[in-house]
Parts: C-alpha cells; sequence; structure tokens
C-alpha cells in the first residue's frame, strides 16, 4: 500500500517524514511505530506490543512546499511514543511519551497509536487606510498611512504561511512597496502620498494585493478622493473652481437654507449672509490674489538709481588711490 501510494503519476502520494523501510521488529524505526500500543489481547485487542509502522499520514506535493496550508517539518509523530519505549513487542507505558494516564488509555483504546502533524494555515490579510483628509492645501506634504497585517488565527507565528504583498497607487497618488508580515507579527505601517500640485479634485486608487499561495482576503482596493485648494481661499468660491462668478450665485442659490454648501461665514447655513460675502468678492481669483501677493521686481528707475550709485561709488574710489 506504501509503495503504491508513493509510486509516480497522477494523484501521487508523499510521506511527510519520508521513512520508508522495513519498520516490523526494526528498533531503526521505533520513533514511528504504532502498532500495538498494548502487548496482551484484553478488551478484545489485537495485542503483541509497538513493534510496526502501519499508520501513516501521507499528503500530495502540495503539502509539502511551505506554501499555503502545508505540513510543518519535525512535526509528525505518532501519538504518545517518543522513542524512549522498550522496542520492540512492549506497552507503550514502558516509555514516556505522554503522562501515564494517557498511556494506560492508549493501551485500552485501539489496536493503533494514532499519527499526528501540525500544519500551517494560509495568510489571511487585513487592510487598514488611516483617514484621507477631503481637502488640502496646493502644494502641501500630506502622507497617509497604511496598515497591512497577517491575521491568521493561529497560536503560534509558524501556525500560518507568511503574507507576502504587494502596495499599488493609480491616479492623484504616490507611493508603492513590496513586503511580507508573519502571523501574530503585528503588521507593517507604510505611506502614500496625495499629489497635491493641482488645484481641484483629485482622486487615485491604492490596492493592496497578495501572492501568498490561498491567502484569506488577496486583493484589497480603496478609491481615494480629495480636493486641492488655493492657500490663496476665496470663501464665496462655492465651486472651489478658483473664481468667484456666476456659478457660484448659482451653488449658492441651490444650496439657500438646505445644507452647508455655499456657507461662506461657517455659521453653519447657506444664508443671506453667505450672498453678502459673495457680492463682495465677485471678480476675483485665487490667481489674482497670488499674484497680488507675490513680490514685484525691482522697477526701472530704481535699477536706473542703483547704477548711478555704483558709478559714483567706483569714481570716488579712483580719487583717493
Amino acid at each position: 500500500m506504501y509503495q503504491h501510494l508513493l509510486s509516480s503519476g497522477n494523484g501521487q502520494a508523499f510521506d511527510p517524514i519520508n521513512t520508508p523501510g522495513s519498520w516490523n521488529g526494526n528498533t531503526t524505526f521505533k520513533s514511528v511505530h504504532t502498532q500495538s500500543p498494548a502487548n496482551t489481547g484484553s478488551l478484545g485487542l489485537t495485542g503483541g506490543g509497538v513493534d510496526d509502522r502501519l499508520d501513516f499520514q501521507l499528503t500530495t506535493g502540495e503539502f509539502l512546499d511551505g506554501e499555503g496550508l502545508s505540513y510543518l517539518s519535525g512535526s509528525y509523530h505518532p501519538f504518545g511514543n517518543n522513542a524512549t519505549h522498550t522496542c520492540c513487542n512492549s506497552n507503550i507505558d514502558t516509555g514516556t511519551g505522554a503522562s501515564p494516564a494517557v498511556l494506560a488509555a492508549l493501551m485500552t483504546a485501539s489496536d493503533h497509536l494514532p499519527v499526528v502533524a501540525d500544519y500551517q494555515l494560509p495568510a489571511l490579510m487585513q487592510v487598514e487606510l488611516a483617514t484621507v483628509p477631503s481637502n488640502v492645501t496646493l502644494g502641501s506634504l500630506v502622507n497617509i498611512d497604511v496598515m497591512v497585517e497577517n491575521i491568521a488565527n493561529v497560536l503560534t507565528a509558524n501556525g500560518a504561511d507568511e503574507l507576502d504583498y504587494t502596495l499599488s497607487v493609480s491616479g492623484s497618488l504616490f507611493g508603492g512597496t513590496s513586503d511580507f508580515d508573519f502571523a501574530l507579527g503585528g503588521g507593517n505601517t507604510h505611506q502614500i502620498t496625495l499629489n497635491t500640485s493641482m488645484i481641484g479634485m483629485q482622486s487615485g486608487i491604492l490596492t493592496v494585493a497578495s501572492t501568498s499561495q490561498s491567502a484569506g482576503n488577496p486583493l484589497f482596493n480603496f478609491p481615494i478622493s480629495f480636493t486641492v485648494d488655493s492657500p490663496f481661499f476665496l470663501a464665496a468660491d462655492f465651486n472651489q473652481d478658483g473664481n468667484v462668478d456666476d456659478l457660484d450665485l448659482a451653488e449658492w442659490q441651490a444650496d439657500y437654507h438646505l445644507n452647508a454648501g455655499s456657507d461662506a461665514d461657517a455659521d453653519g447655513d447657506s444664508d443671506g449672509a453667505d450672498f453678502l460675502v459673495w457680492q463682495r468678492q465677485y471678480g476675483q481669483s485665487t490667481l489674482s490674489l497670488a499674484a497680488a501677493t507675490a513680490v514685484p521686481e525691482p522697477s526701472g528707475a530704481l535699477l536706473c538709481l542703483f547704477g548711478g550709485l555704483l558709478g559714483i561709488v567706483g569714481r570716488l574710489r579712483s580719487c583717493c588711490k
């Protein structure tokens, strides 16, 4: 049976501990012997003592690649057998593979010892995106935290496959990386950056994708949108296009006493006071404000005066030589 199942071809099985051989009565293989835990035939059991490997866990090759759901190397063993019992054909309670009470129970439970092994679970990805501000200032540096964590429900870190993932962005976003996280590792924090180089509504998509085999929640997509405002703020620019004009009046009329969409004086309502602000700012733009606050270049007359002073200083230096 063992040789047939391990033969090549479709559905080929593998022995996780790769321990073929002549097992019966062979001390070399006492650590994998499973029959029989008692050397007497009491309670209807066959008896004969622990002397042979007759119980197995065989797997397909995918369980041995260390990815996704896989066998954990070194964990395979017959329950209660730590190779300290007298070999061969003795009771399992001649060893110390479990407590005396457990070994006694094994001797009366079955003609075989159960075979146990540990297997890692696939990774399970969780992604959390920090709050994205709805409005940012032109040219400002705005970084947003992204937490990526392997939240596989295990008791030890090797109980789950590591989480391999890639973070990428599109649209008005910067950033991107590839990383990994072990289970119980606490996660990794990365940052993406908003593109604030252009005024107006901006958008993009944050994508976090796992390449780990059979990972749970392997893909997260976060649509992100924000508005880039000019540092030269116009309260009556209700549609935020950089100009206070008739379009903003139409915006105010639509919002009037319905919401705070055209709230220029921050009183929580779109009302007559906001219309008065619109009247005062009508015709202004963020570009005109920027130009008005720019440092003026020296005038032509000032440059001429400065040049004349330099000439006088030069003649005075010549006279003093």
